[in-house]
């Protein structure tokens, strides 16, 4: 080891794509190393080490996330990101290392948390800033923030008109957020549209140049927005 008192190391937008440098480390408590170039082996690389010196992990940042000079997050530069595609490996995360309570998932173009089911209830993880449309994995025992989600409504909208909204993942979350029992359920908005009481339709209401979106106000997926595929002025 060359770094044997190290507990805390932060290497955010290093673009780094190889962590074998993690064995020369100490016994590591928070890593970070947010918004670099890692992938699925990358992932493995850790997993190796959660015996050893990566134990007493108890925080770990792999997803879009940078930390300033205050320790605080945010987002600086998008010009490289770690993006992940096992996302059964990166479920095992919380498993393999039995002292985490925090993973930095954001913006790591995650669609689905169904391999997230079952995970340990002790541990908070940050899905912000994605594209889940498949919420299998949460429980009233999961501690996940699912905020600022990224959405795309498809079909044609013409300024004026109503038009059904295709049958599919996204007209089901907004059924599921409209719902008052569900566990998505928040306030939706429209600027520009309206949006009918069964999500099934939109109605266009202004030009396109004007801008027409649908956000989340709040809830699970508070600040989330969905924009339109593709609309046409009368």
């Amino acid at each position: 080891e060359r770094f044997p008192k190290l507990i805390k190391l932060y290497l955010d937008r290093c673009e780094i794509s190889n962590l074998d440098f993690l064995e020369h480390v100490g016994k590591l408590e928070s890593l970070s190393l947010g918004n670099n170039k890692l992938r699925d082996e990358s992932l493995q690389t850790l997993i190796d080490r959660s015996w050893d010196n990566l134990s007493d992990l108890t925080f770990l940042n792999i997803g879009m996330q940078e930390r300033d000079m205050d320790g605080n997050f945010g987002y600086v530069d998008a010009g490289s990101s770690n993006y992940y595609t096992d996302m059964e490996k990166l479920a095992s995360l919380p498993n393999e290392f039995s002292k985490l309570t925090e993973l930095e998932l954001a913006k790591t173009r995650i669609t689905s948390l169904r391999a997230f089911a079952g995970v340990r209830g002790d541990i908070s993880i940050n899905f912000s800033d994605n594209k889940i449309t498949d919420f299998a994995g949460i429980t009233d025992f999961t501690k996940f923030t699912l905020a600022r989600q990224s959405y795309t409504i498809p079909g044609m909208y013409v300024e004026g008109e109503t038009v059904d909204i295709p049958a599919g993942e996204i007209q089901t979350l907004l059924r599921r957020i409209q719902d008052k029992n569900d566990p998505l359920h928040g306030k939706i908005t429209c600027t520009g549209c309206s949006l009918s009481d069964d999500a099934k339709s939109l109605t266009i209401q202004t030009k396109p140049e004007n801008g027409v979106k649908v956000e989340v106000e709040n809830g699970e997926l508070r600040r989330s927005k969905f924009t339109l595929s593709s609309i046409k002025a009368q």
